[in-house]
């Protein structure tokens, strides 16, 4: 998990699975298919240091990847009604004790709608890649298999390169198998 820019009351769904997130927007209609692009509100993150996720923004969870020793992560967030997910580099602790944080990158999603982003237990041909993020429907099953879209975090560009989903799964965490 990402220390203190961890979910929290008020920061997001208190959803059990932290794998398995879901803004609460049944309005927002499912995105388009095609790249994703950036916008001025996602992008506006990018460069910024962060002690906490700020309360304007709704955190939507998280996970880690650790590359030579360097800890990054991948945050699902909304902001001024843009979810987007973020991109970041872990700088340490800080004088308070809690993870830091530079967003090397942001990339808007547009509206989910029903759709859950799934992230930390994704897998490409059953190989596992903790880089996946995927956008997919939930179903109550041990591997969520209805996926939508997918992106690769690249953490040598700074980037979310999107992949085909074909052979795309993601573990249901929330079954405890």
């Amino acid at each position: 998990m990402l220390g203190a820019l961890g979910c929290g009351p008020g920061k997001g769904p208190s959803a059990r699975n932290a794998a398995v997130a879901r803004p609460d927007s049944p309005a927002a209609a499912a995105p388009s298919a095609g790249a994703v692009q950036s916008t001025s509100t996602s992008t506006s993150w990018i460069g910024q240091q962060l002690k906490s996720i700020p309360d304007s923004v709704a955190d939507y969870g998280g996970d880690t990847i650790v590359v030579s020793d360097t800890v990054f992560g991948v945050r699902f967030i909304a902001f001024r009604s843009h979810h987007a997910l973020w991109l970041m580099k872990g700088l340490g602790k800080g004088p308070s004790g809690a993870a830091e944080w530079t967003i090397l990158t942001a990339m808007d999603l547009g509206p989910v709608g029903d759709e859950r982003v799934f992230f930390g237990y994704c897998r490409v041909d059953k190989k596992a890649d903790r880089r996946i993020i995927a956008l997919g429907l939930y179903d109550d099953l041990p591997w969520f298999t209805r996926i939508h879209r997918a992106w690769r975090a690249n953490i040598g560009t700074r980037s979310f390169d999107e992949i085909a989903v074909a052979g795309v799964d993601c573990k249901n965490t929330d079954r405890g198998e």
